[in-house]
């Protein structure tokens, strides 16, 4: 598999992430005012981005794998450990918080996970696909 193609096919993740932190950045007054933290949103976007780029690692192996169902084993694994290391986050955070915690900015991590989830999974068959002919 050419290294390039891998790139490219994640390359929308790094971006998600690029574009996610400029705006905690640029919009942390208008995040506040609403009642959003934007360090917890920034650190939920930098959780999700690490744990893309394992789930990356994970379905680069699986499409090096001669078994067809590897890459979905792959997809469903990463989607797991991603939700257990999410809500674990969440449930400390909340812990620590307590009542004075940003159900806004959790709300913003979820919106996050979604948009990673779906983008790292498109760049996963988009990589099986060029790398397997379609099959």
């Amino acid at each position: 598999m050419k290294k390039s193609t891998f790139l490219n096919s994640y390359l929308p993740v790094l971006s998600i992430f690029i574009v996610a932190t400029i705006i905690c950045i640029a919009g942390a007054s208008w995040f506040k005012s609403i009642g959003a933290s934007p360090v917890v949103i920034e650190v939920i976007n930098a959780l999700l981005f690490g744990l893309a780029l394992i789930a990356a690692a994970m379905h680069l192996q699986a499409i090096k794998s001669k078994n067809p169902s590897a890459l979905v084993r792959s997809v469903m694994g990463a989607t797991i450990m991603k939700l257990f290391v999410l809500t674990s986050a969440v449930m400390f955070y909340v812990s620590y918080k307590g009542v004075n915690n940003s159900k806004d900015a959790i709300i913003s991590g979820m919106i996050l996970y979604l948009t990673y989830t779906i983008f790292e999974v498109a760049g996963a068959f988009k990589v099986n696909k060029l790398n397997h002919g379609g099959r």
